[in-house]
Formats: structure tokens, C-alpha cells, sequence
């Protein structure tokens, strides 16, 4: 099994790759990049779940995915301007990768979305203490132009379950960020 965590292009922040039992080459394929935050996009997430799926199943460690949107994020653009949107994009990312810790991956889904993939005996609990913590981070202004701009976001949990699939995962994972809004 691969433990792996990418701090990929986010600016101001490094770029680095930390492999903790096997070396893994890494894609930098831009197919598998978000353009603006350098994150692993949805593609890459995919696979790295299914990856995990399978580790899973055959004995491998737990799985927790949480999925995070920044509320209202459809209406930024059109409301604050696309330089706000994007620079709220990279600030959640920064903060996301800040934020987790190895072994655990955050990935970039678009449209306002991220991802983190948590592994472990206690996977369920570090997901959740996660996601609190990065909402809780999120709440401080950020500082765009001179001017405060909020960031809301919230946060869908899910715990997978033997031969569960990826689609269903992100499915659970969507279906509880749903119950979340307000």
C-alpha cells in the first residue's frame, strides 16, 4: 500500500510529494491537474479512490471520504467578480492542504468542490475532525483587493463499506453534504 499526500501548486505554497512506504510516480499529466489550484482534479480522485477501494477490500486500511463545497459558490463569480471566485478557490486549497495531514489526499472536483480521502483504523473520526477543523479555518476573511470576502463552506462525510464502489461512495458523500444545506 502507497501513503500518499500531495501539496501540489498551490501558490505561495511548495510543491512536494511525500511517498511513505513505495515509491509512486506522479501524474503530471494535466489531465489529471486543476488548472487553477494545481490539486488533483476529479479523474485523478477517482482513480485514487478506486485504488483504495480495492487496498481496502483485500485487508487494507479504512476509507473516509469527505467532500467539501463552498456555499453560494455558483453566484461568486457573477456577484464578486471571476478573480474573487478563483482567488477563493485557491485559498480553500491552501487552507485544505495546510490542514491535512499524511497520509490522507485532497483533490479539487470543480465547480467549488474538494475532496479528502482519509485512510486508517480511524478513518471516521480524523475525517470528521478534518472537516471541522477546515470549516473552522475557512471562517476567518480572507482579503481580496483590499476588502474582506467570507468563505462558507460545509462538509459531507462518508465511510465506505466492503464491495462499494466508486460511484457510490461519492454518492453517500454527496447525499450528506446535501443534508448539510442551509
Amino acid at each position: 500500500m502507497t501513503a500518499a499526500w500531495s501539496r501540489h501548486g498551490v501558490p505561495g505554497g511548495t510543491v512536494a510529494r511525500l511517498d511513505r512506504r513505495s515509491v509512486e510516480p506522479v501524474d503530471e499529466d494535466e489531465d489529471f491537474r486543476d488548472w487553477l489550484t494545481g490539486l488533483p482534479n476529479r479523474a485523478a480522485f477517482r482513480r485514487r479512490l478506486g485504488r483504495l477501494l480495492d487496498e481496502a477490500a483485500g485487508g487494507g486500511p479504512s476509507v473516509s471520504v469527505v467532500v467539501l463545497g463552498i456555499d453560494r459558490f455558483a453566484a461568486v463569480g457573477p456577484e464578486l467578480g471571476h478573480r474573487v471566485a478563483a482567488r477563493m478557490l485557491v485559498h480553500v486549497a491552501g487552507q485544505l492542504v495546510a490542514r491535512v495531514p499524511p497520509p490522507h489526499e485532497v483533490a479539487s472536483l470543480g465547480n467549488g468542490e474538494f475532496a479528502v480521502l482519509v485512510t486508517g483504523d480511524v478513518a471516521e473520526v480524523v475525517s470528521t475532525a478534518i472537516a471541522v477543523d477546515v470549516i473552522r479555518a475557512l471562517q476567518a476573511p480572507m482579503t481580496v483587493s483590499g476588502r474582506p470576502v467570507r468563505v462558507r463552506a460545509r462538509a459531507g462525510i462518508t465511510s465506505t463499506r466492503p464491495g462499494q464502489g466508486v460511484d457510490t461512495v461519492l454518492e453517500n458523500a454527496y447525499a450528506a453534504l446535501a443534508l448539510t444545506q442551509r
